[in-house]
C-alpha cells in the first residue's frame, strides 16, 4: 500500500484482519513485490524515485540507494532472460537483475516496434507467456501519437537460452570489503546461486591471501536454482611480534658493568692473595657478559613476521565441473 511519500505495511493476523499500518518513507506510485535477492523473503520496488527495499522477513525492510536520475519507473517484474533472477520491466526497457536486489542498466526493447506501427505510445503494460515457451512476453495497450486510434501490441520474447552457470553475490546487509588490525579475523558473508536451472554441488576455494594469513571457506556447498545459499568466508591474520635486540658491539659499556668490575677487582689489587685476584676478575667479566646477553645495556626492537599491513584482493572461486565463477573481496590489514 502506497500513498504520498510513504509505504504502509499491514501485517495479517491470519483471520482476515490486519494489524495497524506501519509506515516508512518511499516514493509514490505502484509498488511491485518479488524476491529479488533469492533469500525467500518478499522485497519491494517503489517508484518516483525507483528504489528497492529488501525484506527482512518480519514486516520491515532495508532500503537500497534510490535511482539518482529519477527517470526509471517499474511496471512489472519477471525473469525476461531465463537466468532464474527477477528482472524489471520499465515503460520501454528491461533492467536485468543481478540477484542481490540491484539491476543492470536499462536495455531499450520496443521503441522501434511502436514507431513501426504508426507512431504508437504505450499506455499500459502486461506480462505473460503468450506462446508457451516458458519466457515472459509483453502486451502493450497503446494509443496513436498522431490522433485517434490505438492498438494492442504483443512482443514475443526471443531471448537466446543462457547456459547454466553459478553466481556469487554479497549477502544482503554485508560488504565485500573488511578492515582489521593485524592478528584479527575478517569475515565476509556471501551467497551462491545457480542460474538458468543449474543446481548441484560446487567446490569453493580461496586465493590471494597475504603472507601469514589463512582463508577459510566451506569445501563444498549445495547450489539451488531458485534461491541463494549463504556461506561465510573468514580470513585470519597473524599479529606482528616485536623482537628485542641486545646492545650494539660498538656501544660503550654501561655504568653498572664498570661498577661491578671495580667492586670485585680493585679491593684485591693490594691483597697478598694473588690467586684470588684473577679468579674474582674473571668471575666479574663472566657476570657482565651474561647480563649483556640478557638484554642489558643499550637495546632496540624491531618488527618481525606476522601479516604485513596493506590492502589485498582475496578471490573466492566456486567450481562445478566445467562451470567456474569468482568473486573478489578486499582485505585491509592495519
Amino acid at each position: 500500500m502506497s500513498g504520498g511519500a510513504n509505504i504502509a505495511i499491514l501485517l495479517g493476523k491470519g483471520d482476515g484482519t490486519f494489524q495497524p499500518a506501519t509506515f516508512f518513507p518511499a516514493g509514490s506510485g505502484p509498488i511491485l513485490v518479488a524476491d529479488l535477492n533469492g533469500d525467500g523473503k518478499p522485497d519491494l520496488i517503489a517508484n518516483s524515485p525507483f528504489q528497492v527495499f529488501l525484506g527482512n522477513g518480519d514486516g520491515t525492510f532495508t532500503p537500497l540507494s534510490p535511482d539518482a536520475s529519477n527517470s526509471l519507473f517499474a511496471t512489472a517484474v519477471a525473469d525476461f532472460n531465463g537466468d532464474g533472477i527477477p528482472d524489471v520491466l520499465e515503460f520501454n526497457s528491461v533492467l536485468l537483475g543481478n540477484g542481490d536486489g540491484t539491476f543492470g542498466k536499462p536495455v531499450t526493447i520496443f521503441n522501434s516496434q511502436l514507431a513501426a506501427n504508426g507512431g504508437l505510445a504505450a499506455s499500459f503494460i502486461a506480462v505473460a507467456d503468450l506462446n508457451a515457451d516458458t519466457l515472459p512476453d509483453i502486451v502493450l495497450g497503446s494509443f496513436s501519437l498522431g490522433g485517434p486510434g490505438g492498438a494492442v501490441v504483443s512482443l514475443l520474447n526471443t531471448t537466446p537460452a543462457i547456459a547454466p552457470s553459478i553466481i556469487l553475490t554479497v549477502a544482503s546487509g554485508s560488504s565485500n570489503s573488511a578492515t582489521v588490525a593485524t592478528g584479527a579475523t575478517a569475515t565476509y558473508n556471501l551467497t551462491i546461486r545457480g542460474i538458468s536451472g543449474f543446481s548441484g554441488t560446487a567446490s569453493l576455494t580461496c586465493s590471494g591471501v597475504p603472507t601469514d594469513a589463512t582463508c577459510s571457506v566451506p569445501a563444498s556447498i549445495n547450489v539451488s536454482a531458485t534461491s541463494n545459499m549463504p556461506f561465510t568466508v573468514t580470513v585470519g591474520t597473524t599479529a606482528r611480534t616485536v623482537a628485542m635486540l641486545g646492545p650494539s658491539r660498538n656501544s660503550p659499556p654501561s655504568w653498572w658493568a664498570v661498577s661491578i668490575f671495580a667492586i670485585v677487582c680493585l679491593p684485591l689489587v693490594r691483597s697478598r692473595n694473588r690467586l684470588a685476584l684473577p679468579l674474582r676478575c674473571a668471575f666479574s667479566i663472566v657476570l657482565i657478559l651474561f647480563l649483556f646477553s640478557c638484554g642489558g645495556g643499550s637495546s632496540s626492537s624491531t618488527n618481525s613476521n606476522g601479516t604485513p599491513a596493506g590492502t589485498y584482493t582475496v578471490t573466492v572461486t566456486a567450481s562445478s565441473g566445467s562451470i567456474t565463477t569468482s568473486s573478489p573481496l578486499t582485505l585491509t590489514v592495519q
